[in-house]
């Protein structure tokens, strides 16, 4: 891994001139934790970087086809999705789990390693990326420095893999109204809007609920809705209204008079538990040994947190015996998290807490409340600047993950999220405090 070298060191008057492209409304953690200097990187370390990505997504439609049949509802099961779910992945029209993802992937000693799926609908991120990559070019331009280096454009992707037609098409970003009751619609609902109308895509976000739908389609305020860019993951358990307006608006796409992207198919993937199918040796016997291998090297073994044996590369194990012995080596997940949220890392705490964690994941009272174990890759280190909100800038060298943007299997752009919280944990998310950036792909030749 590569950072640009400044020769000079931007004042805070500079940065925050740059900063000010993000709106007065972009989250203060933005601009807290702006990376100033972006990553450079060949384009071979995409194809990496892919090569990871791709494994992981052709091993789950092998898992389709081989194990389910190619039947989505047995995929389902086979994930332990919420009931509510079997049937709504088989209405929607098909579309591949990578239409659009954004696998998290550590690079570790060199090798490139899927820890998340991120196959459902928020998984973007689509216009943050490129916001950040504008910033971030016009602070270079601000300095003076020419870097031989196309930034990246993940919007631009996105519109020409869905396809969305400018001129033709009016998306609605839609949301569950009950997100918003409480508080403001989110800032990536909005940006991600700007992003879509700035390509010449007329675009607006509200709740699903807002839209009319009648047999002739949807409306919203008597105009046609011809695209729902989902924006929302499943309904929760108990959320029957939610459930039948989700299945008269799948109804719709059936009948082609609107388009729903992304594909529902991927909310099954949200759950950590396609990872530990993905490492399960039992599975893997079934596929073509090369892409068995290939899982093998760019899949972390991950089990289901229950009482009973299982595998550690082809060595019979108890399952709650081994985690309790190699609490250094692993982390526990809830299988429908989010956010770093109830993710404990054994080498982080004591052994008295990665017990009790242990405990409580095997005593899990739902399918959807299980959790799953891990090993850990841990991330190699790189250079990385970044300002605060005053624009006083920082240099530290430190871990990384990236998430690199999928779609229609094809690699396209990453936005990597850098450790530079004190804490320093292994599990770089939200609420451990991150700065991210998009990476820009070198050209030959082009430190400027």
């Amino acid at each position: 891994m590569t950072a640009l070298s400044l020769r000079m060191s931007p004042t805070p008057e500079q940065v925050l001139r740059a900063l000010d492209r993000l709106g007065p409304s972009a989250p203060a953690k933005i601009r807290e934790r702006f990376v100033i200097t972006p990553p450079l990187e060949p384009a071979e370390t995409l194809d990496r970087l892919g090569a990871a990505t791709s494994a992981a997504m052709e091993g789950l439609n092998a898992l389709r086809d081989r194990i389910c049949g190619g039947d989505l509802r047995e995929m389902s099961r086979l994930c332990r999705a919420a009931p509510s779910e079997y049937d709504l992945v088989a209405l929607q029209p098909w579309q591949d789990w990578s239409t659009i993802a954004r696998p998290d992937v550590v690079t570790s000693g060199g090798r490139p390693v899927v820890v998340e799926i991120n196959g459902d609908s928020p998984a973007g991120l689509f216009s943050l990326h490129d916001a950040l990559a504008a910033t971030q070019a016009d602070l270079l331009a601000e300095l003076g420095i020419h870097v031989e280096a196309e930034p990246p454009r993940a919007m631009r992707a996105l519109i020409e893999t869905l396809p969305l037609t400018p001129g033709v098409d009016r998306v609605a970003v839609c949301y569950w109204r009950h997100e918003i009751l409480d508080a403001p619609p989110a800032w990536s609902y909005g940006s991600f809007v700007k992003a879509l109308n700035e390509h010449g895509i007329d675009a607006f976000h509200c709740p699903l609920e807002d839209l009319d739908i009648d047999r002739r389609g949807l409306h919203h305020h008597g105009d046609p809705v011809t695209v729902v860019y989902r924006y929302f993951e499943s309904p929760d358990e108990g959320r029957e209204d939610e459930l039948r307006l989700l299945r008269t608006v799948f109804d719709r796409a059936r009948e082609g008079l609107v388009r729903v992207v992304t594909g529902y198919c991927g909310e099954i993937l949200a759950s950590k538990l396609s990872l530990a199918l993905l490492s399960d040796d039992a599975l893997l016997a079934e596929l073509p040994p090369d892409l068995a291998g290939r899982l093998r090297a760019h899949v972390p073994w991950t089990r289901v947190v229950e009482p009973g044996g299982t595998t550690y590369f082809g060595e019979r194990i108890s399952l709650p015996d081994f985690a309790l012995a190699h609490r250094r080596r692993l982390l526990i997940k809830p299988v429908r998290g989010h956010a770093g949220l109830g993710i404990t890392v054994g080498a982080e705490v004591g052994e008295e807490e990665w017990a009790a964690a242990l405990k409580a994941a095997l005593a899990a009272g739902s399918e959807q409340a299980l959790a799953v174990v891990q090993e850990v890759h841990e991330p190699d280190t790189s250079p990385v600047r970044f300002s605060d909100a005053d624009g006083v800038v920082t240099s530290v060298t430190t871990r990384s993950v990236d998430g690199v943007f999928v779609l229609d299997s094809r690699p396209t752009a990453v936005l990597r999220r850098y450790a530079v919280h004190p804490g320093g944990t292994v599990n770089i998310n939200p609420r451990s405090g991150y700065a991210p950036s998009p990476v820009w792909w070198q050209a030959p030749g082009s430190l400027g």
